[in-house]
């Protein structure tokens, strides 16, 4: 994984960057405030429409109530004298959401629309009270009437009335305007949240992906911390922290290891050296013999101390090694060449699977070591008589050296532990060993800028289906096909 990868985050689908946002608690703590004040805010609106729309019934029956009593101050106690205050008040005033009705003692219209009638529903001197109805002109206008019926002295009826559909739609514009000036400003902050949320999913992605690139064996990654000094920059920082404080204590284990090792080394040697003395001076076979053991086990740690000093240097990178782009064919034949022999003695049919014009960037000792713990592994714990292959395969950018088997395997949630030092199975145990043969591969691997895998043997590393015997695993040596190399990159040709 390159740096940008760390500064931007892990690529992502839209879809996917949506659902993890959505997932993240910006985006629910607005979303669930969100809906919080729509609820609110629909509410408001029903009540204030509704809370208006009294005000303005009340408002209208004022008005009509206002305009009987003007009425009756001018004398209401014949249609005539009704009938010439309307001609002068709506010569001074007129007003087309106004509707009245006169009609005279013998049901005759002295003034007002005569389709009125129908909306006053009566015609006698009992005739009186509110009526609030749909109503249509003669020409087709469509109004909703609220007005007043009431009775004169000579008997006729006078009906008092406005129209307050338009004053419905002027006045209830408002809570609609302000309900949607509130959802206007509801999305923006809930937009500003999201922007939020999105961009701290950004940099929690960040130190997710320095995590994983630290599990994965990048020991120097650490978490970009900005100047915003927050709490992810502040989680960053302690996390920071953490990762230096594990890696101190790591080194301290290994340079105590390598350090007990090394100084292990002079000591060993001189006692190798005192009981090859002591075996020649003795007449004694049995005494002969038991020195001979104890030299054969002070050689035994000796090699112990050697792998682990090796191991070190190669994690360290202070071993000597000198990168090229190597024949990987050539690499595997040779090792197989060598090791046929011992192959033969146990029974197994030794191979070597390689396309043509294979190239692998390395150091050619240090692969031919991995290669050849693998392969020391391979021989060690497959069947007598099953076939042990050596295969290149080509993935992508990667290149693939391995070493397949028919013999027991390595269950699954096995496999990462046998990568650690002096980690052995247990069905393992009875074969000589001391467990750090796969931990030495994984350095060379990490010093190439790769890792070592495990598959199971489906093909025997060959490409063929398997049959009744195919069993057993892949162990995979899996590097780049290309490297960087002092800040240019090159390119292996296969």
């Amino acid at each position: 994984m390159s740096s940008d990868e760390v500064a931007v985050g892990p690529a992502r689908t839209f879809a996917q960057t949506i659902r993890s946002l959505c997932e993240t608690s910006y985006f629910r703590q607005a979303s669930s405030i969100a809906f919080i004040f729509l609820l609110v805010t629909l509410m408001t609106t029903i009540w204030s429409r509704s809370l208006i729309e009294n005000v303005l019934y009340n408002h209208v029956r004022e008005m009509v109530l206002s305009d009987i009593r003007a009425q009756h101050a001018l004398g209401m106690d014949s249609a005539a004298q009704v009938r010439s205050a309307l001609y002068t008040r709506d010569y001074l005033e007129y007003r087309t959401e106004r509707k009245v009705l006169l009609l005279g003692p013998y049901q005759r219209v002295e003034y007002g629309d005569p389709a009125l009638l129908s909306v006053i529903g009566c015609l006698d001197m009992g005739c009186h009270g509110w009526r609030h109805v749909e109503w249509t002109d003669a020409d087709g206008n469509h109004a909703e009437l609220l007005g007043l019926v009431v009775p004169l002295a000579d008997g006729s009826v006078y009906f008092s009335s406005y129209d307050i559909q338009p004053m419905m739609e002027r006045v209830g514009i408002l809570p609609l305007t302000a309900g949607a000036s509130l959802f206007i400003v509801l999305l923006f902050s809930t937009g500003i949240s999201v922007a939020f949320g999105a961009d701290s999913l950004k940099r929690v992605d960040t130190i997710r992906s320095v995590l994983r690139r630290y599990v994965a064996g990048d020991s120097a990654v650490r978490t970009p911390v900005g100047q915003r000094r927050d709490e992810i920059d502040r989680l960053g920082e302690n996390i920071n922290q953490a990762l230096a404080r594990i890696n101190r204590m790591m080194e301290e284990v290994k340079s105590a290891s390598s350090h007990i090792a090394h100084e292990l080394g002079t000591p060993l040697t001189r006692l190798q050296n005192r009981l090859s003395s002591a075996a020649e001076l003795t007449g004694d076979v049995a005494v002969q013999q038991e020195i001979a053991l104890a030299a054969e086990e002070a050689e035994r740690i000796q090699k112990l101390s050697r792998a682990i000093l090796r191991i070190g240097e190669i994690e360290s990178g202070r071993c000597l090694r000198q990168f090229e782009y190597l024949d990987a064919g050539g690499v595997l034949t040779e090792l197989a060449d060598y090791y046929r022999p011992l192959a033969e003695l146990r029974g197994n049919m030794l191979t070597v699977t390689v396309p043509p014009g294979s190239k692998v960037y390395g150091d050619r000792a240090l692969l031919m070591q991995a290669m050849s713990n693998l392969l020391d592994n391979a021989l060690k714990y497959a069947a007598p008589g099953t076939p042990v292959t050596m295969f290149v395969r080509t993935i992508g950018d990667q290149i693939e050296l391995g070493v397949a088997d028919r013999g027991p395997g390595i269950p699954a949630d096995q496999r990462e532990s046998t990568l650690l030092r002096f980690s052995r199975l247990r069905q393992t145990s009875s074969v000589p060993g001391y467990g750090l043969g796969l931990a030495l591969v994984q350095a060379i691997a990490k010093l190439h800028g790769g890792e070592l895998a495990f598959d199971d043997n489906e093909y025997a590393g060959a490409g063929k289906t398997p049959g009744a015997g195919d069993v057993g695993i892949q162990v995979l040596l899996r590097l780049k096909r290309h490297h960087v190399l002092q800040g240019r990159a090159e390119t292996a040709q296969v």
